[in-house]
């Protein structure tokens, strides 16, 4: 017979309080680093300068 038994094994006293706003902070930071390089590319578009940041291998300031 098979027996399922619950096992908690990276927050064994079901603590939240410092779980939360650590998960939190990722996600935020996640986001932020999907987003700034989106903005960046945009910026160079409207810009007009999507090929010179391309065609440049390191960041290029005018």
């Amino acid at each position: 017979m098979i027996e399922d038994r619950h096992r908690v094994w990276y927050n064994p006293n079901q603590n939240e309080a410092w779980f939360i706003p650590i998960s939190e902070l990722l996600t935020v930071i996640t986001v932020m680093a999907i987003m700034l390089p989106a903005v960046a590319a945009v910026r160079e578009k409207e810009r007009g300068t999507m090929l010179e940041s391309t065609c440049c291998g390191t960041l290029c300031w005018h």
